[in-house]
């Protein structure tokens, strides 16, 4: 069943920057009552402020996701100002680079706390309204890279992986209380935290990627993978055999690549 998104309550983490941030303009426009999740206060008041010019109801809720009772508080403090909460969008996120000369754990535990953990916790506090009214819809940003992990990515490929994973399992276990899962798996998407990186590959504009993820929940599909030479490239490299992927990661390294 097509999704109407005018006057749901739409819940956003990450939502003062990136793809959180152009989540909320573009659902602003459908006239959606918004409740804005960040970190930072003053970001979160510039999209409010642009999602009500837009003719949205809007509300921020200042969050840390990592921490387990901010997001429980920002979740109580959603539901007695909506009422409800009839749609998360899980769109905090963050990325660092692994190194290994000096190997430190602490980075990678950083980047599953936001990337996982955080939205383990906010599945937990937002579900029980779903339940309630047997419908709900959860939708969460992970990435292409879940599928191609890199010597630099590979705190953040892992946190991905276990994101796209976790979202499978709970897709399945949600279906008979009507709370739809949709996984979304971009590419390489214009943000801030791909800013430095000269080597993106077919990069979307961040606005486009909004319209692309909304239209993906709007029609109820289950996983999302986007753009599409990306996506089948990933696909077919995991097709490849672990001796092939050895080989060319071998000759890249003689190459000087």
């Amino acid at each position: 069943m097509r999704i109407d998104f005018t006057n749901r309550v739409v819940a956003i983490t990450g939502a003062s920057s990136g793809i959180g941030a152009a989540l909320s303009l573009e659902l602003a426009r459908q006239g959606t009552r918004l409740a804005l999740v960040g970190r930072n206060q003053e970001r979160l008041n510039a999209v409010r402020e642009k999602a009500r010019t837009a003719g949205a109801e809007a509300e921020t809720f200042v969050c840390d996701v990592t921490q387990r009772a901010q997001n429980e508080k920002a979740v109580e403090e959603i539901l007695r100002r909506f009422g409800r909460i009839d749609i998360l969008i899980y769109s905090a996120g963050i990325g660092i680079p692994t190194f290994y000369r000096h190997f430190e754990s602490r980075p990678i535990r950083a980047i599953f706390e936001t990337n996982v953990l955080g939205f383990l916790d906010w599945l937990e506090f937002v579900l029980p309204t779903m339940q309630e009214k047997n419908w709900g819809l959860i939708v969460a940003i992970s990435s292409l890279a879940a599928h191609l992990s890199t010597k630099r990515t590979a705190g953040y490929t892992a946190s991905k992986a276990a994101l796209s994973n976790l979202l499978e399992g709970v897709r399945k276990g949600l279906r008979k209380y009507g709370v739809r899962v949709l996984t979304i798996e971009p590419g390489y998407i214009r943000t801030p935290m791909t800013a430095d990186n000269p080597n993106m590959i077919f990069p979307m504009n961040v606005e486009k990627a909004a319209r692309k993820i909304l239209k993906a929940a709007e029609w109820g599909k289950s996983v999302y993978r986007f753009p599409k030479i990306p996506a089948f490239g990933v696909r077919f490299w995991e097709c490849v055999p672990t001796s092939l992927k050895n080989f060319i990661f071998k000759s890249q390294k003689h190459m000087g690549i």
